[in-house]
């Protein structure tokens, strides 16, 4: 038999061994395993779909990482998984293969098995980095509470792209079922709405003044909307305490969050002469607010703010 043709039926030998239990523990370890792994390297990423069903035969395997010592949370073949979506699956071909209803991965697994499996690889994807696809494989593991932590401290940190994988996800699962199912929902929606308002302000610094009238009534209206900073001083101290309530996540943006908002009234008491006095409240119960709460930075911002305030 030539090396080409033993290299190919070598591993569906050793599966039909392993099955009938006829190799020894070292032979599966070393031998198998790697036998399996090898010959479907050469093809996995054209025909993931296919891999999997041979990765299959590695779940009772210890992964590479555990020295030899068996969990049944965190085998071979949840490796082989991982490494697959890790190196890259187009949509179409993830769906076939992790779709819920018509799955490869549930021709092998219970539903009970195969969460495991997403909540697995998700938190390896949570480690390196990779939010989008943690948060995708939390949601198919049924996991809320995880994929609405990653998605506050994602978009806390100024990962504006989380913000329309949010309202997926919001979408996919319903407002409802995670308002009473996790605790930190409504810190989803808030800083939903502070990720969005921030994008505006950020855009509208960037035109001339000429052409950012619009989007900055718009985000007006979501300041006086979402209620994180008193528009009134008579709101300062009820919006202080607020403040001190919310996850730390959400505080980390305020620095950035009030500098903008104070660039906003500058800018709209050039365009909105009408509103001079509301906005010159505004801009005053938003310095006194700053100097009510405590934050990194909180000496500079403030300067800023008072700085910027008299151009209102």
């Amino acid at each position: 038999m030539g090396d080409s043709c033993a290299k190919t039926h070598a591993p569906h030998v050793a599966l039909v061994l392993n099955f009938y239990n006829l190799l020894t523990r070292n032979s599966q370890v070393w031998n198998f395993g790697r036998s399996i792994i090898n010959y479907c390297a050469a093809w996995q990423a054209q025909c993931p779909e296919f891999a999997i069903h041979y990765f299959y035969h590695l779940n009772h395997l210890a992964d590479s990482s555990s020295m030899g010592v068996y969990n049944p949370g965190n085998t071979l073949f949840h490796e082989c998984i991982r490494r697959l979506i890790f190196e890259g699956i187009n949509d179409a071909t993830f769906n076939t293969m992790f779709n819920r209803n018509t799955g490869e991965i549930f021709k092998l697994l219970s539903v009970q098995e195969a969460h495991t499996l997403f909540e697995n690889v998700a938190t390896s994807c949570k480690s390196a980095g990779r939010l989008e696809l943690a948060v995708k494989l939390f949601e198919m593991a049924s996991k809320y509470s995880e994929c609405v932590s990653l998605l506050i401290d994602g978009m806390a940190n100024g990962k504006h792209g989380l913000l329309q994988l949010a309202a997926d996800f919001i979408e996919r699962v319903g407002s409802d079922v995670l308002t009473n199912s996790v605790d930190d929902a409504d810190s989803l929606f808030l800083v939903m709405d502070m990720t969005n308002l921030l994008h505006q302000l950020s855009s509208a610094e960037k035109m001339p003044i000429s052409s950012s009238k619009t989007l900055d009534v718009t985000s007006w209206e979501i300041v006086n909307a979402i209620t994180v900073v008193p528009m009134t001083v008579s709101k300062v101290e009820d919006r202080a305490e607020s403040f001190r309530t919310k996850p730390e996540a959400i505080r980390s943006t305020f620095p950035t969050l009030l500098v903008a908002i104070m660039k906003l009234y500058v800018r709209l008491s050039s365009t909105l002469p009408d509103e001079k006095r509301r906005l010159r409240e505004a801009a005053n119960a938003l310095v006194m607010f700053s100097g009510r709460v405590k934050y990194r930075t909180s000496a500079s911002v403030n300067a800023q703010l008072v700085h910027l305030q008299l151009s209102v």
